[in-house]
């Protein structure tokens, strides 16, 4: 008998194969947010529930009672408190606690802190409101300057800047520090919000599918079918499509319908490089399990990803570096299969803030391509590729958490932390000197971090050989295993047989 395993991160369908008559469910938590990392400072959350960072600590974002430039090796955030998810946002750090509580500390000149004040901290402040959240906002392409959170009852709220409307609460107010909630009496499962100085817009799904944006308005990105400047509460992206999964960006956007086809609008739209304001469906027929954003590239594109059923990757959009990994510099209008025969896990983390990308395979090995000015891809040299090369050591590692913009961190299967690439404030955590990068992984000092670890709950089901079983993925309600419910604040339901 050998174990075999199907990983669903999005909802899908599980068939117990013939001779096939007990499977184990694994419900993984979104270990993506116990560690997490911007504008060169990381923080992540141990087992024993305390908290550490290191990195670029300037503005107070490290959490332990200093603003001390940098920090290359792990400090722990003061307190005393106990999280179960961390985000980090440009200068800024935030923690929501094993109660619901969100706290936050460093840079806040908009009131992003959400304390009714526009002073920076160096250790953790609640947000006021007594709200209880369970989705944060995490986006490393954000700027400071606006934070957003889901509470236990689907409601969105937002704070920090709303000049552009951004925090869809129906007016233009220019900082607001304190949590206000998105009007229209909506409920959301999830968002996606892309805030930088100049372009301000958030994405979300109701939990009737539906999709609604609001915020500034360019090149047609919110969907809404017209060229309004900006919008200051939520308004339904066009097209009655049922969605499953969104991720905005700075001129366009991709989403995910429930039937696994892939949608986009805004600069980059559809099968050329065109404007458009509502969603297009992309050529090639290709029905997606995931999607993935890469990000603005220094030649003022974007690039976009997907992962089909078979476990092959997509890409298209700006390719200056090579960072579609088509083994061209040649952008593409379309879908081209990033090359090399590799298949990918379905939680691959792409990330080309510095022009390159990252992810993992199906055997857990880690590969790069595109940019590598730093040795940010972990291939041991500072040469540009165009195709995957594989992160050296013989390491295997969590899909789910690999993160970088220049600086690359990656945690392995069994929990330790790695970091390479750029090290100008000591991100790497390795406790050497700012400014000197390195190619290859080099592991995050401390025993303790060495614990990171997401423990996924574990159900025992009987099944009928021949017969299908829904698998529903929710990150903020219950998933399930057919009409079975598993857990709450779900990332991944992986499915194992013995056949």
């Amino acid at each position: 008998m050998a174990l075999a395993r199907q990983i669903f991160n999005i909802n899908g369908t599980w068939t117990a194969p013939a001779g096939v008559s007990r499977a184990r469910v694994y419900a993984v938590p979104p270990s993506d947010y116990r560690i997490t990392y911007s504008d060169a400072t990381v923080a992540a959350i141990m087992n024993d529930g305390t908290t550490w960072s290191w990195g670029l600590g300037s503005s107070g974002q490290l959490g332990n009672g200093s603003s001390t430039a940098a920090v290359s090796s792990p400090v722990q955030v003061v307190g005393g408190l106990s999280f179960q998810k961390v985000a980090a946002v440009n200068q800024s750090t935030y923690g929501l606690d094993v109660l619901g509580n969100l706290w936050g500390w460093g840079t806040n000149g908009f009131g992003n802190l959400g304390n009714n004040s526009v002073t920076a901290v160096s250790s953790p402040v609640l947000v006021v409101g007594n709200i209880k959240f369970t989705g944060l906002v995490q986006n490393p392409t954000m700027t400071y300057q606006n934070f957003y959170g889901l509470d236990n009852a689907g409601n969105l709220w937002g704070w920090g800047s709303g000049a552009q409307g951004q925090l869809g609460n129906g007016s233009s107010t220019a900082a607001v520090s304190s949590p206000v909630q998105v009007v229209g009496g909506l409920k959301f499962t999830q968002f996606s919000a892309y805030i930088t100085l100049n372009n301000t817009a958030v994405w979300a799904i109701d939990t009737s599918q539906n999709m609604w944006s609001w915020g500034l308005q360019f090149s047609g990105n919110l969907g809404q079918n017209n060229s309004t400047s900006s919008v200051s509460s939520p308004v339904q992206v066009v097209g009655g499509i049922k969605w499953q999964k969104v991720i905005g960006g700075a001129a366009v956007v991709i989403g995910l319908d429930t039937s696994g086809n892939v949608w986009t609008w805004g600069q980059y739209g559809g099968a050329n490089l065109n404007t458009v304001s509502s969603p297009v469906k992309i050529v090639g027929g290709i029905v997606a399990q995931n999607v993935f954003s890469g990000g603005i590239s220094s030649a003022g594109g974007e690039h976009l990803f997907i992962l089909d059923y078979s476990n092959n990757l997509w890409a298209w959009g700006s390719n200056l570096n090579g960072e579609l990994g088509i083994g061209t510099t040649t952008s593409a209008s379309s879908p081209v299969q990033v090359v090399g025969g590799i298949k990918w896990q379905s939680a691959v983390m792409i990330n080309a803030g510095n022009n390159y990308a990252l992810g993992v395979d199906t055997s857990g090995n880690l590969w790069g391509w595109g940019s590598n000015a730093y040795g940010n891809l972990g291939n041991g040299t500072t040469t540009t590729v165009s195709s995957p090369v594989q992160v050296v050591g013989g390491l295997k590692w969590s899909s789910s958490n690999i993160m970088g913009d220049g600086t690359s961190i990656g945690v392995t299967v069994d929990g330790m932390i790695y970091g390479w690439g750029q090290n100008s404030s000591g991100q790497l955590g390795s406790n050497t000197a700012g400014g000197t990068s390195t190619s290859s992984p080099v592991q995050v000092v401390g025993g303790k971090l060495s614990n990171f670890q997401a423990i996924p709950s574990a159900f025992t089901f009987d099944v009928t050989p021949g017969v299908s079983y829904s698998v529903t993925v929710n990150p903020g309600l219950y998933s399930y295993f057919g009409t079975n419910p598993l857990r709450a604040f779900t990332s991944q339901v992986i499915v194992e047989y013995e056949q």
